[in-house]
């Protein structure tokens, strides 16, 4: 079965633009600055600590078992890779197609 296939069967993409679904259809960025998509990014890992902390300038993320993963969505394309620069896109292609469907 093709990815589009998967897609239809699955419902992904069947939003009306700007009709409302149970997450973000799209993503304002209109006062982010003009840059060049960065590339091939590492991410910090995260580390674990006795103690948490709090601080209002910091964000924090709780560590689950599993992959980190990165995902590059421009010009209709959309590139999933790990930190160690795998590819993605084969194994985790619902995650694709979410990134391309909600036009990030």
């Amino acid at each position: 079965m093709s990815l589009k296939q998967k897609a239809k069967r699955s419902g992904a993409g069947r939003a009306e633009p700007g009709k409302k679904t149970g997450r973000s259809a799209s993503v304002n960025v209109s006062d982010a600055p003009k840059a060049p998509m960065p590339r091939n990014i590492r991410p910090m890992l995260a580390s674990p600590v006795e103690q948490p902390f709090d601080r209002p300038d910091w964000l924090f993320e709780v560590k689950w078992d599993g992959y980190r993963a990165i995902a590059e969505v421009e010009a209709g394309q959309v590139r999933l890779y790990s930190r160690n620069m795998l590819a993605f896109h084969r194994r985790y292609s619902p995650i694709v197609w979410d990134c391309w469907f909600s036009k990030i």
